[in-house]
């Protein structure tokens, strides 16, 4: 009797692990691309998060140094670029793109309170608090990603 091994592997047989290891490589390919596009995204949507973190913490910041001379003065419905002079934080008007092609505003709005003293959609206007909302924006597949958080600013300190 003859040994089925000793004949050696057919055509057949190394056309279909062929077909087997190609399968499996493709599939792991496409896992690793759409891996790395969930990366990118998140990596860039982290990043967002933490500018708008860095820009509350820098109104924060200005308020706490004189929001008579950083905050109150600036005019509703403009948007403001927040940016480091080198030894402090300061808003101005210019568009400043960051790294990644990100970019982030803030525009502010007054605050009206009702005749209870609560934040209300009419009423009379805060002079002493401002809404701020932030916006951090950055280019992704031909259309801009967009994250917005809003705050009060108060004159809590009265400077």
């Amino acid at each position: 009797m003859r040994n089925s091994f000793a004949r050696g592997i057919s055509i057949v047989e190394i056309v279909i692990a062929s077909a087997i290891i190609a399968i499996s490589v493709v599939g792991i390919v496409g896992a690793i691309q759409i891996y790395l596009k969930i990366t990118y995204q998140n990596s860039r949507e982290t990043q967002a998060v933490l500018l708008l973190d860095e820009t509350a913490e820098a109104l924060q910041y200005l308020r706490d140094d004189s929001f008579s001379a950083h905050i109150e003065p600036l005019t509703n419905g403009i948007a403001y670029s927040v940016f480091w002079n080198g030894t402090g934080y300061e808003l101005g008007s210019s568009t400043i793109t960051l790294p990644y092609d990100m970019t982030r505003t803030v525009v502010f709005s007054e605050v009206e309170r009702d005749g209870s003293d609560q934040i209300a959609g009419s009423g009379s206007v805060d002079e002493a608090t401002k809404k701020a909302t932030i916006t951090i924006a950055w280019p992704y597949k031909g259309t801009t990603e967009t994250i917005v958080s809003e705050m009060l600013i108060h004159d809590m300190y009265g400077n």
